[in-house]
């Protein structure tokens, strides 16, 4: 562990240590995501239905797990005393080709103590993570996402330099617009099937669920407009209604710059709802 007291602007006696590690610490954390989760339920969660109180650790710890899985991870646990009092987990992730060519650094979260946010806890966290993932992976550009109407972080990660770059919309089901009404069979052959098909307006790939903030259906659809596709809500519901009948009924859809904008208006007429802002940030690099 280090001591990182000179590091953080803080009155308290007690110095802030943190912690390097990986799926170990996972369960230290848990009253830190919970803290989140009820700040992000007050916030409205982008008007979309949240998953019961005691449900959303589980699938947020088995979210986790599957990111130490699919690449390199670590995460960063800052306590004072015996107090866990902050968290940021990171993942080598891919170039982003509109920013750099270098390798990216996804925060899949950044969470402090709300007793101590404004002490430059959140900022300094950042920057070790930063630096630990230029250590590890070369990293030169750092992403995350902030949920829509998260105004604090949304101010927070502005004056801390970064520029959004995307949304992604979510909707939960297509027939009721809100959450799935009761659980759907999965046909997993037919989902391989569809995904081998493919789509010629959409990039179409699958993640394991539910999420762990929202209620979405057991499989979720993540795509993305193919380059220069104009939007068209007719051949958006044809791509994904047979991954819908596959049990695959929740859907993200992600937003680039170079997206036709009239994508947003066309998602939200279709009952999705803008749940997630993309930002990014060159590292500064000593």
């Amino acid at each position: 562990m280090r001591d990182v007291e000179s590091s953080i602007p803080n009155s308290a006696s007690e110095a802030i240590e943190v912690e390097l590690g990986g799926t170990e610490l996972l369960p230290s954390v848990r009253p830190l995501w919970e803290s989140l989760f009820e700040h992000h339920v007050a916030g409205g969660a982008a008007g979309l239905a949240v998953q019961p109180q005691g449900d959303n650790w589980p699938l947020r710890i088995a979210r986790y797990h599957r990111i130490f899985e699919q690449q390199p991870a670590f995460v960063l646990v800052a306590r004072q005393g015996k107090l866990v009092v902050g968290y940021a987990l990171a993942y080598a992730d891919e170039p982003i080709e509109e920013i750099s060519e270098g390798p990216v650094v996804t925060i899949e979260s950044l969470v402090v103590l709300p007793e101590m946010r404004g002490q430059g806890l959140g900022g300094w966290l950042l920057e070790e993570a930063e630096a630990e993932a230029i250590e590890q992976w070369g990293a030169e550009v750092t992403a995350l996402e902030v949920m829509t109407g998260n105004e604090s972080a949304l101010k927070f990660y502005e004056r801390a330099g970064f520029v959004e770059q995307g949304e992604t919309w979510l909707r939960p089901d297509p027939t009721t617009g809100g959450a799935p009404q009761g659980a759907r069979d999965i046909d997993d052959d037919r989902l391989e099937v569809l995904l081998e098909e493919g789509s010629e307006i959409l990039a179409i790939g699958l993640e394991e669920g539910p999420d762990d903030t929202w209620v979405t259906s057991d499989v979720l659809v993540g795509c993305q407009p193919e380059p220069g596709y104009a939007a068209d809500g007719a051949a958006l519901e044809a791509a994904l209604a047979p991954f819908a009948a596959a049990g695959a009924s929740s859907v993200f859809v992600a937003l680039d710059r170079a997206a036709d904008p009239a994508w947003g208006e066309t998602l939200s007429s279709h009952g999705f709802k803008k749940a997630l802002r993309l930002f990014t940030r060159l590292i500064a690099i000593d």
